[in-house]
C-alpha cells in the first residue's frame, strides 16, 4: 500500500500505521522539494499531511510530528504561492505541537525551531516587528535548550542567526548583527562536510554581508565574496537551490563593484545574473526579484564604464594608453541594447510582482532608476514616469523607511535637474519628516551615526534645487536642517533651549556672525556653488562651473592618497615628492576652480596689505568638499599672492547653529583667558607608536608658558577629572579616526586599555574652556559617509564647552609639530615668552593663520607640512 492510496481515504479511516506513512511522505516530499523545486510535491506534501492531522488522536503521541511535518510543508508552500492563509495555518499547526510537548522533551528544541521559523517567514510578508521578536525568542530558545550534539544543532543557529539579521535590519542596532555573524560562524563550525556545511557557509556569508553594511570593514566582504563563491562552486547545476545562491553572490559583488570600483567584479556578476534568471522558471515567485536584479546590473555596468576609464587614467603613470585600453575593454558596457534590456527586464519584474508584496516599492524603484540612467535624463517623459514611480514607491504601506528617503532623495535630484524646484524642495522636506522614524534618538550613537548617513547626499541636493529656484533663504535654511543634526539635537539637551530652530533664517544669521562673512561651499550633482552669507547684506551665490561634483570627487581622492603615499615612510624620496607635487597641483586648482571665484565676489582680488587689519573668512564644506583643505587652496611658490593664505584668515564650521553655540562659549570676557592654568597632555609612547616629538613639544611650551602643568603618562580617569578645570589644553599625541562610527574616534593617551579617550566620552563633558589645540593627526576628520554631521574630535571638544579648536587634517610630521605650536602660541600671548598672566586666545584664528603662513614659507614645495591644522570657532 502507498501514500497514494490515502489520498481517498474520509477522515478517521486510517490505521496507526497509515498516518506514521502519511507523515513520513509529507517530510519526504519536501525533502524531494528542496532537490527539484516542483511545486506539485509541495501540493502533495500538505494533502499528506492534512490527511494525517485529521486523523490523529490529540492525545496520540505522532500528533506534534503530525503537526509540524504539516507546518513545514505549508510554511514551503507559502514561500511558493504567497497565499496567507497557508503560513497562518502553519503557524497554528506548529504553535499546537510545541503545546503538546512537555519542556523536558528532548523534541522540544525542534518545535521551538519550527514555530520560530514559520514565523519568521510570516514576518518576511508582514513586516511585523513583534512577530520577528517572538520568532527570535523562540529561536533562542531552541538553541539554549538543545543539547550540544543535537543532530539539528546546526540548524537551530543559522535560523537564530538569520532572525538576527532581519531585526538588524528592522532595528538598525548594530548588536543583532554582531551577534548574527558569531552565531553563524558557530553553525558553520558545526556543520558536517557536504551539502548541510554548504548551506551553512551561505548563511554566514549573508550574515557578512549585513556586518559590512554597518561597518564598511572590506575584510569582511571579501570574506562573503569567497565564501559565497565557495557556495555557487559547490552547488550543481540541477540542484533547486542553485539560483538562490548565485543571486546571493551576484547581490555581493555588485556591493563590493559599488565600494571599489573594480570593474572585474561587474564583469563576474552579470553572466552569473544572467544563469539565475534562465534557471528560474517565468512564473516562480523569484523571477521577478532576478529580473530586477539583472536590470539593476546592466544599469550600473553602463555607468561604471566612462567613470572607471577615468579613475583607472588618474591613477596611471600613462593615462592616455590606460584609458584606450579600458575603453576597448568596457566597450561591451556601452551597448545602448544593454540599456533597453534593463528597462524591459525592470517592467517585466514590476508587473510580476503582487502589489501587496514587501517587494513592489523597490521594484517601482528600480524601474525609475533604469528609466533615468545614462541619458534617460534628457527626456521629459521618461523623467516624468521616473517621478511618478518614486513617489509610488515612498508610499506604499509596506515600504521600510531608509527605502523611502532614498527614493525621497531620487525625487529631489530629479526634480532639481529637471527645474521642477518645488518638487525637489518637497521631497527634501518630506525626507527630513521622516528624521525621527529612520533614526529614533533612543538608538545609540554608533547605530543612529549609521542611520544618519543615508542623508548624506540630501543637504547637497536641497541646496542645489533652493538656489536654482532663487530662494537663497529656504537653500540655507536646509542646509541648516539636514546637516550637523546630531550636534544641534546635543546642545539642545545640554542647554534645554531649542528657540533656535523657531527663529528666522535671517535671526540666526544675525547671532552667529559678527560682521564677518561665512561661507558656504555646496556641491551635487546638478550644480556647485558658493553661499556667501554676512549679516549686513545677507545670502549671495557664487556659482562654482568648474568645480563639478565628478572633478570634486576624483579631486578628493587624488589629494588623499598622495597625502597617504607622503605619510608613508617606506615610500622612496622620489615617490614622495611627486605626491607632495600632485598635493600642490590640487591645491592650485581649489584656488583656481572655488577659492579664487569666492574672493573675487567679496572684492579680496588683492594680496593683504600689512598696514591693515586681516580680513576673516568662516568656511563650512558641504559634502565632498569637506575632504579638500581650502584654507590652503592656492600656489603656494606664486609671488602675486594668489592664494587663501595671502588674503584672508580662516576658520571653519559645520553650520550656522554650530558657529552660534562656539561663540556663546566666552568665559574669559572678550577673549581675554584670565585663568593662567594650561594643561599639557603628551604621550610619546602608545599603541600606535612613538612620538619623540611630542616631549620636545611639551618643553617648548612650558618655556613659554611656564604656569603651564604638563600631565604625562595620562590615563583616561585623569584626563576626564583635570578637563574641566582647564580653560586650554594642548594635547600632543596620536589621534585615531574610526573610518565608519566617528563617535568611537579617539585620542591615543599612551599604551593600555585605559590610555585613550573617546569623541563621546570628550564631547559628554561639561568644561568652561576658551582654547583646545589637537596637535594629533587627524582630530578633524570624520567619516566620509557622514562629512556634514562633523562628529570629529575636534568637534567633540567644541561641544564640551571648548569657544575654539584647533585640528588637523592629516598625519602630521613630529618636528613640524613643534614648530607649528610655538608659533602659534608665540602669537597668543602678550610680551613674549615667559610672561605669565593672561593668554589672548581671542586670537586663536589668525595666530594659527600667521604660523602657517610662517611654515608654507619656509616649505612652499611641502603642503603636507604646513596645511593640515585648521581653526574651529569664531575670530573674536
Amino acid at each position: 500500500m502507498s501514500s497514494a492510496d490515502f489520498e481517498q481515504f474520509p477522515s478517521g479511516a486510517l490505521s496507526p500505521a497509515g498516518i506514521a506513512l502519511l507523515i513520513n511522505c509529507c517530510g519526504q516530499l519536501q525533502e524531494e522539494f528542496r532537490q527539484s523545486g516542483d511545486p506539485a510535491l509541495l501540493e502533495r506534501a500538505v494533502r499528506y499531511g492534512r490527511a494525517a492531522v485529521a486523523d490523529v488522536a490529540p492525545v496520540d503521541p505522532d500528533r506534534p510530528s503530525a503537526l509540524t511535518n504539516l507546518g513545514g510543508a505549508l510554511t514551503l508552500l507559502h514561500q511558493v504561492s504567497g497565499d496567507p492563509a497557508l503560513i497562518d495555518e502553519a503557524i497554528r499547526h506548529e504553535s499546537e505541537a510545541l503545546e503538546l510537548t512537555p519542556a523536558t522533551s528532548s523534541k522540544r528544541p525542534l518545535y521551538l525551531h519550527n514555530l520560530g521559523a514559520a514565523l519568521l517567514h510570516k514576518q518576511r510578508v508582514t513586516k511585523e516587528i513583534n512577530l520577528l521578536e517572538n520568532a527570535t525568542a523562540l529561536l533562542r530558545e531552541a538553541v539554549g535548550i538543545a543539547d550540544p550534539v543535537d543532530a539539528n544543532r546546526t540548524s537551530y543557529l543559522s535560523d537564530l542567526g538569520g532572525a538576527l539579521g532581519i531585526l538588524y535590519h528592522e532595528t538598525g542596532r548594530a548588536k543583532y548583527i554582531e551577534e548574527s555573524v558569531r552565531v553563524q560562524r558557530e553553525a558553520v563550525a558545526l556543520a558536517p562536510a557536504g551539502g548541510i556545511r554548504v548551506r551553512m557557509i551561505h548563511n554566514l556569508s549573508g550574515a557578512l554581508e549585513g556586518l559590512w553594511l554597518r561597518t564598511d570593514r572590506i575584510e569582511v566582504l571579501e570574506e562573503a565574496v569567497e565564501g559565497l563563491r565557495i557556495v555557487v562552486a559547490e552547488t550543481a547545476e540541477k540542484d533547486s537551490e542553485r539560483a538562490q545562491r548565485i543571486d546571493n553572490l551576484v547581490g555581493v559583488l555588485q556591493r563590493f563593484h559599488d565600494r571599489t570600483d573594480r570593474i572585474e567584479l561587474i564583469e563576474e556578476a552579470i553572466p552569473l545574473a544572467r544563469e539565475s534568471l534562465r534557471l528560474t522558471p517565468r512564473r516562480h515567485g523569484l523571477y521577478a526579484d532576478k529580473a530586477a536584479h539583472l536590470a539593476l546590473l546592466l544599469v550600473k555596468a553602463c555607468q561604471s564604464a566612462p567613470r572607471f576609464t577615468d579613475f583607472q587614467a588618474i591613477r596611471s603613470q600613462d593615462p592616455v594608453r590606460d584609458a584606450v585600453r579600458q575603453l576597448i575593454r568596457t566597450r561591451w558596457m556601452q551597448d545602448p541594447a544593454l540599456l533597453q534590456e534593463a528597462e524591459d527586464l525592470a517592467r517585466q519584474a514590476v508587473a510580476l510582482t503582487p502589489q501587496s508584496d514587501p517587494s513592489f516599492p523597490i521594484r517601482l524603484a528600480n524601474l525609475a532608476f533604469s528609466l533615468t540612467a545614462v541619458g534617460g535624463g534628457e527626456s521629459l517623459a521618461r523623467l516624468d514616469e521616473a517621478l511618478r514611480l518614486y513617489r509610488e514607491a515612498v508610499d506604499h504601506p509596506l515600504v521600510h523607511v531608509t527605502h523611502q528617503v532614498d527614493f525621497l532623495q531620487k525625487i529631489a535630484q530629479i526634480a532639481a535637474t529637471s527645474g521642477r524646484d518645488d518638487l525637489a524642495i518637497g521631497a527634501v522636506r518630506d525626507a527630513l519628516d521622516l528624521l525621527e522614524p529612520l533614526a529614533p534618538q533612543d538608538l545609540n550613537a554608533q547605530d543612529r551615526e549609521h542611520r544618519l548617513s543615508s542623508f548624506a547626499e540630501l543637504p547637497g541636493t536641497a541646496a542645489a534645487a533652493a538656489i536654482h529656484a532663487g530662494d537663497l533663504d529656504a537653500a540655507l535654511d536646509l542646509l541648516e536642517r539636514t546637516r550637523g543634526i546630531t550636534a544641534r539635537e546635543f546642545i539642545t539637551r545640554r542647554t534645554g533651549d531649542d528657540s533656535a530652530q523657531q527663529t528666522t533664517i535671517q535671526q540666526r544669521i544675525a547671532e552667529a556672525l559678527a560682521g564677518r562673512p561665512l561661507v558656504i561651499l555646496t556641491a551635487s550633482t546638478m550644480r556647485c556653488d558658493a553661499l556667501v552669507v554676512s549679516a549686513a547684506q545677507g545670502i549671495s551665490v557664487v556659482p562654482l562651473p568648474q568645480a563639478t561634483y565628478r572633478e570634486l570627487s576624483a579631486r578628493s581622492y587624488r589629494f588623499q592618497m598622495a597625502c597617504s603615499v607622503v605619510a608613508d615612510r617606506q615610500v622612496s624620496p622620489e615617490g614622495r615628492a611627486s605626491a607632495h607635487d600632485d598635493m600642490g597641483e590640487s591645491l592650485g586648482w581649489l584656488w583656481d576652480a572655488v577659492a579664487e571665484p569666492v574672493l573675487s565676489h567679496l572684492g579680496l582680488t588683492r594680496p593683504h596689505d600689512p598696514n591693515e587689519p586681516w580680513p576673516h573668512l568662516t568656511w563650512c564644506p558641504v559634502g565632498i568638499f569637506g575632504l579638500l583643505p581650502i584654507h590652503a587652496a592656492g600656489r603656494p611658490t606664486d609671488t602675486h599672492g594668489r592664494s587663501v593664505l595671502d588674503r584672508v584668515v580662516s576658520s571653519y564650521t559645520t553650520t550656522l547653529a554650530a558657529l552660534t553655540h562656539s561663540r556663546s562659549l566666552d568665559y574669559g570676557g572678550l577673549g581675554q583667558e584670565t585663568r593662567p592654568k594650561m594643561l599639557i597632555i603628551p604621550s610619546a609612547d602608545g599603541a600606535i607608536g612613538l612620538l619623540p616629538g611630542a616631549t620636545d613639544e611639551a618643553d617648548e611650551l612650558t618655556r613659554l608658558m611656564p604656569s603651564a602643568e604638563v600631565l604625562r603618562q595620562p590615563k583616561r580617569a585623569q584626563v576626564r577629572e583635570l578637563l574641566p578645570d582647564a580653560p586650554i589644553v594642548h594635547f600632543a599625541c596620536h589621534a585615531v579616526p574610526h573610518p565608519v562610527d566617528p563617535s568611537l574616534s579617539y585620542l591615543e593617551l599612551g599604551d593600555g586599555e585605559e590610555s585613550f579617550i573617546s569623541v563621546s566620552e570628550i564631547r559628554d563633558l561639561a568644561v568652561r574652556g576658551s582654547l583646545a589645540y589637537l596637535s594629533a593627526c587627524q582630530a578633524s576628520v570624520s567619516s566620509h559617509r557622514l562629512l556634514d554631521e562633523g562628529i570629529h574630535i575636534a568637534g567633540a571638544f567644541q561641544l564640551a564647552g571648548y569657544r575654539h579648536v584647533i585640528g588637523t587634517l592629516w598625519p602630521i610630521d613630529d618636528r613640524v609639530a613643534v614648530e607649528m605650536a610655538a608659533a602659534f602660541y608665540e602669537g597668543l600671548i602678550p610680551g613674549g615668552a615667559g610672561v605669565s598672566g593672561q593668554v589672548n586666545v581671542s586670537r586663536t584664528a589668525s595666530s594659527l593663520h600667521h604660523a602657517t603662513r610662517r611654515l608654507r614659507d619656509r616649505y612652499p614645495r611641502l603642503p603636507f607640512m604646513w596645511a593640515a591644522f585648521t581653526h574651529w570657532g569664531p575670530e573674536d
